[in-house]
């Protein structure tokens, strides 16, 4: 029983990790792609999404 508990957490612990890894990934990309927004259109629109968002 301990046995599977201390499996469980492990689990846990591997899938906290993949998450947290993968929300950075995604804040990466986030800011990535509101940097080129920013370049691409018009400065004021750019800043304007971040605001809303």
């Amino acid at each position: 029983m301990a046995l599977f508990y201390s499996n469980l957490r492990y689990k846990m612990k591997i899938a906290g990790d993949f998450i947290s890894s993968a929300t950075s990934i995604n804040s990466t990309l986030l800011e990535y792609i509101f940097l080129w927004s920013n370049r691409i259109t018009h400065y004021r629109f750019g800043f304007c999404l971040i605001y809303y968002i």
